[in-house]
């Protein structure tokens, strides 16, 4: 029997629809996928909670086409936030990344060049960088080879909130996610922080040398930024400023450091070992690799010191100090964290402090250096 000719028609129509809508790739997303935004102020990371990973990557979806993203980090081999950062540029997100030159070979480097995402930085354009050594110094500080060891997000819009600013000591890598403490800071909608960390970007991709790189930025009365590398190795320590200039009245430190080594580390310890003398009270976390002659100068005078590096993939990545004391009869706070070690290294390359002056966040960090100091 004779198939009626409608018949076949409607048939050869059907099967065009239907292998059309299996060849054919899937439309672009032009829009940001639902997030959550960022909740402003410190956000800690354990081993495997992901929580300042999905910080990131939510920021990350929320943004929608037209949008800024820029990130700097040392290391980057985390697939994830490589998938999250080629969606967004591919829904038209501008997507700027600066990695260290240890992360040149990744394979996450790999699918975003293959997305589309090259080295051309021009107005307008996603772009991958690898820095080679400091983006702001020279390849060379005091002898030893520089590197961009900066952790730090900026998202122009996202999930319907403006001028998001993170500042972290978690790279974008499976070590951060899998096996590290963290912290983070997140200024929302915050013109000065923003306007700040992306003038420093834009200085980072040019790539080259300042003269003297070495920025404070004064945000506000409670709020400033640091940037490295120091303008030279003879200039005097902020750290150790930092320190020496604490009040003794009641005067409360806890430090987490991740890696203390060196003369540059030891000084430090005598600074603190210095106002533990005078009267203040001092605790410290230790991580690796710590020096033995700065874990000297710290027991000898009398400063408790823990552990806290307990195992390959179990150990503290944060970099912070808190202080607490009194004056004119009120208690005063201050918060430094970012991604600087207490070592000579990281005076020759990119780094970056932030001084928050608010009890909640003080608060914050205490619980975070307790829960870690007394378990």
């Amino acid at each position: 029997m004779r198939t009626p000719s409608r018949v076949l028609a409607l048939v050869a129509t059907l099967l065009t629809v239907l292998l059309g809508s299996l060849l054919s790739p899937a439309p672009l997303t032009t829009t940001a996928t639902a997030a959550t935004a960022p909740a402003p102020g410190p956000h800690f990371s354990r081993p495997g909670s992901l929580t300042i990973e999905r910080l990131v990557l939510d920021a990350i979806a929320g943004t929608p086409s037209g949008s800024y993203i820029r990130g700097v980090t040392w290391s980057f081999d985390r697939q994830r936030i490589a998938d999250a950062l080629i969606a967004a540029h591919r829904r038209g997100a501008v997507v700027r990344l600066l990695i260290s030159r240890k992360s040149r070979a990744e394979e996450e480097v790999s699918d975003m060049r293959a997305a589309g995402i090259g080295s051309d930085c021009s107005p307008g354009r996603s772009c991958l960088k690898v820095v080679d050594y400091s983006a702001r110094g020279s390849d060379r500080f005091d002898g030893t080879l520089t590197t961009l060891h900066q952790k730090s997000w900026t998202f122009s819009m996202t999930s319907g909130v403006r001028r998001v600013s993170v500042i972290t000591s978690a790279n974008a890598s499976v070590g951060a996610a899998e096996n590290q403490y963290n912290d983070a800071y997140v200024f929302v909608d915050n013109d000065a922080v923003y306007d700040t960390l992306v003038d420093v970007f834009v200085d980072q991709t040019a790539d080259r040398d300042l003269g003297d790189p070495w920025r404070v930025a004064r945000i506000s009365r409670t709020v400033s930024l640091s940037f490295g590398p120091w303008n030279s190795p003879s200039m005097a320590d902020p750290v150790l400023r930092r320190i020496e200039s604490l009040p003794t009245n009641g005067l409360v430190v806890r430090v987490g450091m991740a890696a203390w080594r060196d003369p540059r580390g030891v000084a430090l310890a005598r600074a603190l070992a210095a106002k533990k003398r005078a009267g203040a009270k001092v605790f410290v976390l230790a991580g690796k690799p710590i020096g033995a002659a700065v874990l000297d100068t710290l027991r000898g005078a009398g400063i408790p010191v823990r552990n806290a590096h307990y195992g390959d993939s179990n150990y503290l990545h944060s970099k912070f100090m808190t202080a607490k004391w009194v004056a004119d009869g009120r208690i005063r706070t201050r918060v430094w964290a970012g991604s600087e070690n207490w070592g000579a290294e990281p005076r020759g390359s990119d780094e970056l402090t932030f001084q928050v002056a608010a009890g909640q966040t003080h608060g914050a960090y205490v619980r975070y250096f307790d829960s870690l100091f007394n378990r």
